[in-house]
């Protein structure tokens, strides 16, 4: 969480003013970005264009499922003002645990399962999730 211009920035997707205000961007078809009129020193270049430099899967570091369970991961991207890349989604054993290339893991059958998020534009950008399916 950052504040610039007294925007408490959650994301790039959403900030919220002193007064309550909810801020957020438009979706564009990657991602969603704040406007640089409530951020005015902030240039459109600072705003879209750096790079991401890292990932993390939201849902943590592991998550327990049980058979025939499903769960949505979501990827945050680093610095917050970075574009956020497409991301491909891998999982270490098909048996136990599949995801799709939206980041929706299915439960197959008992085991574990390493889930992992790829940088698309950059491969050696990566986040990871043990996914334990009892």
């Amino acid at each position: 969480m950052t504040t610039i211009n007294d925007i408490t920035l959650y994301d790039e997707n959403l900030g919220v003013t002193p007064d309550g205000t909810i801020k957020t961007g438009a979706y564009n078809g990657k991602a969603t970005r704040l406007s640089n009129d409530l951020i005015p020193e902030l240039t459109d270049q600072e705003i879209y264009d750096k790079d991401c430099t890292s990932i993390e899967i939201a849902e943590g570091d592991d998550v327990t499922l049980s058979v025939g369970d499903f769960i949505n991961l979501h990827v945050n991207a680093s610095p917050v003002s970075s574009n956020t890349p497409e991301i491909i989604w891998e999982s270490s054993n098909l048996e136990v645990a599949f995801v799709t290339s939206a980041g929706v893991v299915r439960a197959i059958k008992e085991g574990e399962a390493t889930i992992t998020a790829t940088n698309s534009e950059n491969t050696t950008i990566s986040a990871s999730i043990v996914v334990t399916v009892s």
